[in-house]
């Protein structure tokens, strides 16, 4: 059946914590912690949210250092190799 209405609300608090700069990765962290023995639901959700937003952060930084090491060592021309991944 359909999990209570107080799981959905905070799997959905922890999939939308991806918008708090610095922040979003603890929220889904800390409600997996609290959730992970009385609701489910919420756990579960909550744990999908921590590893997608962890992932998402590592390939964040990744690409941040792979490109600042680019545009060093080619004295500022491999930042234009940015350009159509940045927008």
């Amino acid at each position: 059946g359909m999990p209570p209405q107080t799981e959905c609300v905070m799997a959905g608090l922890s999939h939308l914590s991806i918008l708090l700069p610095q922040f979003g990765l603890f929220v889904p962290l800390i409600l997996w912690l609290v959730n992970r023995e009385n609701a489910p639901y919420a756990a579960y959700q909550s744990q999908q949210a921590f590893w997608f937003q962890l992932v998402v952060n590592i390939g964040f930084w990744i690409v941040a250092a792979l490109g600042t090491v680019l545009g060093f060592a080619t004295f500022g021309l491999g930042f234009l190799a940015l350009l159509p991944i940045l927008g």
